[in-house]
């Protein structure tokens, strides 16, 4: 079993989001030969240490890939 942890704070250029940005991360998955098998709901977490950044969006992913 391989899971991914996934999280972004700031929008990638060309993004609204945070959760748009990873949700384009996880599409990208397939590209490079991993197969995403669920995703789990998206949740919100506070910087640490604790700082006036935005929260964290964050997720994980299972997949599965014949890579190395």
């Amino acid at each position: 079993m391989i899971f991914v942890g996934v999280g972004s704070n700031i929008p990638a250029r060309g993004y609204s989001s945070p959760k748009t940005t990873i949700e384009a991360a996880i599409k990208a998955f397939d590209a490079f030969g991993i197969a995403i098998i669920k995703v789990s709901k998206f949740y919100m977490t506070s910087p640490v240490p604790s700082s006036n950044q935005p929260w964290f969006v964050n997720c994980v992913v299972h997949v599965s890939t014949k890579l190395n």
